[in-house]
């Protein structure tokens, strides 16, 4: 499968989730900054990524980059869907509100399981029922 096609797989996964929650949520056919729009008003720019190992660790590398620039003030949220992780039989969704500052973001299989991106799981949980997004990324502050 292409990359491409990966990428269309999990919005499709994504978008799916967020009907079961009862979201109006619809994929963008045109060339816009942001994947998927929920209930006619938030932008959601999703990126589905597999693991990597990066010095005998599981990680993801999520580019943030579109085209080589930073968008992020044309998006209302970030959902990244982690496949493969250890232990888990279906994928891992986070939910993030920019602006993240960086251009590459890595999450480690150490930092899922040792629950450092667990407010962001439970963000993407909320947003699924009821449309309202953070405010800002506490698991994001060191």
């Amino acid at each position: 499968m292409t990359k491409y096609k990966f990428g269309i797989k999990g919005e499709e996964h994504v978008v799916s989730l967020l009907r079961q929650g009862g979201r109006d949520a619809h994929r963008t056919f045109e060339r816009t900054p942001f994947d998927v729009i929920v209930d006619k008003r938030i932008r959601v720019e999703i990126k589905t990524r597999r693991p990597r190992h990066n010095n005998k660790e599981f990680c993801w590398r999520v580019t943030l980059e579109r085209h080589r620039k930073l968008t992020e003030h044309l998006i209302d949220c970030y959902i990244f869907r982690l496949e493969g992780v250890p232990y888990h039989k279906s994928a891992i969704y986070l939910l993030f509100v920019p602006p993240l500052k960086v251009r590459v973001l890595r999450i480690g299989l150490r930092q899922l399981l040792q629950g450092r991106f667990k407010e962001a799981v439970e963000n993407f949980n909320r947003f699924k029922t009821t449309g309202k997004l953070p405010v800002k990324n506490k698991s994001l502050q060191k």
